[in-house]
């Protein structure tokens, strides 16, 4: 009804008000209601896009740490293949 009456004039919408059996008073207040309905949703998208905004700084700093361990690890593991071959190569000098 609030959007059936929204183009009409006042005289209109006091003959579409008693058709449908309500006040105009009531359509008003209706229309009131379903303006203000959403009115906080701004608040709420800005609150929103600073968590998301947060989230994904913590995301790319554990993405960072997860890549520098990945780089350790490739290293120590590269020089314990390094150090076999060497023991192979050489023998263990422990055992001279």
């Amino acid at each position: 009804m609030v959007v059936e009456s929204e183009a009409l004039n006042e005289a209109e919408l006091a003959e579409y008000a008693r058709s449908k059996g309500v006040y105009v008073e009531q359509l008003r207040q209706w229309r009131e209601i379903c303006e203000n309905a959403n009115g906080n949703l701004a608040a709420d998208t800005e609150q929103f896009n600073k968590i998301i905004k947060e989230k994904n700084r913590q995301i790319r700093a554990i993405q960072a740490d997860i890549a520098k361990k990945d780089k350790a690890l490739a290293e120590a593991t590269a020089l314990e293949v390094l150090r076999k071959k060497a023991k192979a190569i050489w023998g263990d000098p422990e055992d001279e």
